[in-house]
């Protein structure tokens, strides 16, 4: 058993890769009650899908900082509220004006110009398509969010979210 289990060894120079390796250098063992509920049905945490042999520790690391930059989790956390889709401001790296999490976020400076397309062609080749048509489209919400009403700019839309 080593502290912070899930913590993926494999992102160079991370906050919680240091973390990790202090604690277990000096025998430190870190609890926590942090819950981050799947969203949706077919929801997954991004990070996740970066387990791709065609992925490399450098992309990873980019993926990771765009993802904290946009305070993004899992895929529920960017895609349209049919769930068939990256939102087009999440493809193109601008922060949604409202979160679907009440996180407080690590702050993270703005990714640069390859950051972005790092982040592009990496969502692409794991959980999109070019067109952010995602490769398993997500289902029914099954938690509570703190909003109900969710706009998408993209289709000029406005979605009432209820579980049935």
């Amino acid at each position: 058993n080593t502290p912070l289990n899930g913590v993926d060894e494999r992102l160079p120079n991370t906050i919680a890769t240091n973390v990790k390796k202090f604690c277990i250098s000096h025998d430190i063992r870190l609890e926590h009650d942090i819950k981050a509920p799947l969203l949706r049905k077919n929801d997954s945490f991004l990070m996740r899908h970066l387990n791709h042999t065609e992925i490399t520790k450098y992309e990873q690391y980019t993926v990771n900082k765009c993802q904290i930059y946009l305070k993004i989790l899992t895929l529920a956390d960017m895609t349209t509220g049919d769930g068939s889709r990256i939102l087009q401001s999440t493809w193109e790296g601008k922060r949604q004006q409202t979160n679907l999490r009440n996180y407080d976020w690590p702050t993270q400076g703005e990714p640069t110009k390859n950051d972005w397309i790092i982040w592009r062609r990496v969502l692409a080749k794991t959980v999109c398509n070019n067109m952010r048509q995602l490769i398993t489209p997500l289902k029914q919400w099954t938690h509570q969010l703190h909003r109900t009403w969710w706009y998408d700019n993209n289709n000029d839309r406005i979605y009432f979210w209820k579980i049935d």
